[in-house]
């Protein structure tokens, strides 16, 4: 099994984020260049890629109108924010297993000199 440390896992996640902020910047100079626009939706995008719903939707016309006002860059902010979100709930819990093993050990510890005793 491959160990990694949590800031490599942090640091390959920002990889990520930091390739679809550039991602997202392209495509919005794509799009004014093309369309003369610089705003551009989630469902901009999805229709782009040719999701049919996106382009005509039947069901979720509730979804679809957020979507629809929700910018792109929307997208990575939220990226960003779940990637710090994931990272610290992880260092808790590998505090918590820490402090476990810890307890383990002196509880190990204390049974020894009650033993010697």
């Amino acid at each position: 099994m491959l160990k990694t440390s949590k800031i490599e896992l942090l640091l390959d996640n920002m990889k990520i984020v930091l390739f679809s902020i550039i991602a997202t910047v392209g495509f919005y100079i794509y799009s004014y260049l093309r369309y003369g626009e610089l705003e551009v939706s989630i469902i901009d995008v999805l229709s782009w890629f040719g999701n049919e719903w996106a382009s005509d939707p039947n069901d979720w016309i509730g979804v679809h109108k957020i979507l629809d006002m929700a910018p792109i860059y929307s997208l990575i902010i939220i990226g960003i924010i779940l990637t710090i979100i994931f990272w610290f709930e992880d260092i808790d819990v590998e505090n918590e297993m820490v402090e476990e093993e810890r307890k383990k050990k002196l509880s190990k510890k204390v049974k020894e000199i009650k033993g010697v005793e």
